[in-house]
């Protein structure tokens, strides 16, 4: 399955998708990379994960953006009133 995100329909979730090349250039800056070596088994190691949920939400004047598995994406949506039990 690889990764997905929890909810897809979410404005947070949708402004990720539409400005993904600019996240990438982000997360370059943020952690002074000047390139990211990405392998096949980097691809597989993620791809192949069946629990890979990505996880993002606004607070204040920040984007938050989680890998977590899909046990614990469900309990925070529960918890923040996302979904229900």
């Amino acid at each position: 399955m690889g990764v997905e995100a929890m909810n897809p329909n979410h404005p947070v979730t949708a402004l990720m998708q539409a400005n993904a090349l600019q996240l990438v250039a982000l997360l370059l800056s943020k952690f002074n990379l000047g390139e990211v070596v990405i392998t096949k088994e980097d691809i597989d190691r993620v791809s192949g994960a069946i629990d890979n949920v990505v996880l993002a939400h606004s607070k204040k004047d920040a984007l938050i953006v989680k890998l977590v598995s899909r046990e614990e994406a469900e309990r925070l949506a529960c918890e923040h009133g996302g979904r229900s039990h």
